[in-house]
């Protein structure tokens, strides 16, 4: 939360031609097994436990450079050995198909979490299975760049 407020204040909208951003921030604590994160503007991150349910990492909050008084929290959660945690641009989830139909959040996770808790592939096989889900939904081509990142906790 420290960290975003400092970005916030160091990137006001008055100095950045209008420019802002969003943000996932996160710190693993390895000592204790614990992710501790914030959020700006970004939609949330994702937790995938070896077993049980998924986690949704983050809550809605002002985006970096947008509101000076901008009020940010942190978060912190426990990390299972074996869990995945996936942060992801919004071009993953926001593709059509060619009837207009987005994708949207809840859909895509469930493919990622899917091709996650699949027995067997590698970490390149998860990430080009998921980005070829992606590309089926909308008949191969997005509406915007996504980005996807995998980090898995032994």
């Amino acid at each position: 939360a420290e960290v975003l407020a400092a970005l916030n204040e160091a990137f006001p909208l008055d100095r950045t031609d209008g420019k802002f951003f969003t943000m996932w921030y996160g710190v693993y604590d390895a000592a204790d097994r614990s992710l501790a994160f914030s959020v700006a503007g970004h939609h949330p991150a994702m937790l995938v436990p070896p077993a049980g349910p998924i986690g949704r990492l983050g809550e809605p909050a002002p985006l970096i450079g947008f509101f000076p008084d901008a009020v940010y929290t942190e978060e912190r959660v426990s990390i299972a050995p074996g869990s995945m945690l996936y942060v992801f641009s919004d071009g993953g989830f926001e593709g059509a198909d060619s009837t207009g139909a987005i994708l949207g959040y809840d859909a895509f996770t469930e493919i990622v979490a899917g091709i996650a808790r699949a027995k067997g592939p590698a970490a390149d096989a998860r990430l080009e299975a998921v980005v070829g889900r992606v590309l089926d939904y909308g008949e191969g081509s997005l509406d915007d760049d996504f980005g996807l990142l995998e980090i898995v906790f032994t």
